[in-house]
């Protein structure tokens, strides 16, 4: 007779706290680099430049996580709202092809067959720059670029800039960006309930119309309980 034998699970070396304390460490020391020799030749280091897009780019989207987990104060939006920033501006300083060495497109090619982006759309992008010459100084729009990119942490970071900005909206007292979407078409938005967490780890929704309900989690069906 066999039996299965359940291995435990390998431990990951580093905890995401511990990554985000060691990649923000080298992106500073990656970012002193860059204005130390911008400040005594007039001239970025090109290697230091893009060790910290990429170091930047791997803090922002193991922030993500964070994020997503754990409740955060409107403060705590506006310091990832403004280090984003940065990032996109750090990333106009790159040619095209540092961008493509440092962040390479992910190997996908049926975008055209799901109406997605894929790694030929993405090349197609950048089709007609120069590829030896920074963005900022072909007054390329670097959302656009990063819209239309094909790559993992890049990806995180669309998606994570866009629940920052939702979220700095929802707490000034504006709408929503869906909301403020239709609103601008000149359509009904549709009906939003959202889902929050307190302090003590409970949940609770929140209808459009500010009315607030307590949210339990059921016990699945095939959960059974062992006499």
């Amino acid at each position: 007779m066999f039996a299965v034998i359940k291995g435990t699970p390998k431990a990951p070396r580093f905890t995401n706290a511990e990554l985000l304390r060691k990649y923000f460490k080298m992106a500073k020391k990656a970012i002193d680099e860059v204005c130390k020799d911008a400040a005594d030749n007039n001239i970025p280091n090109r290697w230091a430049l893009k060790q910290f897009a990429y170091c930047q780019a791997r803090f922002i989207s193991l922030s993500s996580i964070e994020y997503k987990n754990e409740p955060h104060t409107l403060e705590d939006y506006q310091f990832m709202f403004d280090t984003i920033s940065i990032f996109k501006g750090i990333l106009s300083l790159l040619t095209p092809n540092e961008l493509l060495q440092t962040f390479p497109v992910t190997k996908r090619y049926d975008g055209a067959k799901y109406q997605c982006k894929d790694y030929f759309s993405t090349m197609d992008n950048l089709k007609g720059l120069d590829m030896d010459k920074p963005f900022k100084e072909q007054g390329i729009d670097m959302l656009e670029i990063l819209f239309n990119y094909q790559n993992r942490w890049l990806d995180d970071i669309v998606v994570h800039s866009m629940l920052v900005i939702d979220k700095i909206r929802i707490a000034n007292g504006e709408d929503d960006l869906i909301t403020g979407f239709f609103k601008s078409q000149g359509k009904e938005p549709p009906e939003t309930i959202r889902v929050y967490n307190d302090t003590k780890g409970k949940s609770y929704a929140v209808d459009s119309n500010g009315k607030s309900m307590p949210l339990h989690k059921t016990k699945p069906k095939w959960l059974k309980v062992v006499k």
